[in-house]
């Protein structure tokens, strides 16, 4: 676990603890300045960045790695912490508040892109999407999101995006 992430955590000791289904771990995976996106089979909510949740006792440079490889057949580790966001509790879907990371990974090639299989049991399709087209495919807070990793990373820097509204 990066040391950001421990003192984060640290920083947030009079928060709610920790619970595991409360943690996500994304990747802000690029192939020519499009972003990676995959719909899942799962839901109705649209279309996602590649990761998920973290499982118990895992840390989320980890979870990464691990759902890039199921999710993709790819192996990539973190390579910088992007957006820290903090999540609100979402009790009609059973979701406990949590934080969100956000990494920046190596970026794809076209031959890997082309040669993801998807888990049908998981994901029903992949795309790729200019960042200036992401509304017409995520959620808005997974656009902001989006939009705050990419800024982070032209930036060299890592963000804390608090809850929406």
């Amino acid at each position: 676990m990066t040391s950001f992430v421990r003192r984060h955590r640290r920083q947030q000791a009079d928060a709610p603890r920790w619970h595991p289904r409360a943690a996500g771990s994304l990747a802000l995976w690029q192939l020519g300045g499009e972003i990676a996106l995959f719909l899942p089979t799962y839901n109705t909510r649209g279309w996602y960045l590649p990761g998920g949740a973290l499982e118990r006792d895992e840390d989320p440079e980890h979870a990464l790695s691990r759902e890039l490889l199921e999710e993709t057949g790819l192996r990539r580790e973190p390579l910088r912490l992007l957006v820290i966001e903090s999540v609100r509790a979402d009790p009609a879907r059973g979701k406990p508040a949590g934080e969100n990371y956000i990494w920046q990974v190596e970026p794809l090639t076209h031959q890997e892109w082309d040669n993801i299989r998807l888990p049908p049991e998981e994901l029903k399709d992949k795309r790729l999407v200019a960042p200036n087209d992401l509304g017409r495919f995520v959620l808005p807070t997974l656009e902001r999101r989006i939009h705050m990793a990419l800024k982070a990373q032209a930036a060299g820097t890592t963000l804390y995006l608090p809850p929406s509204h």
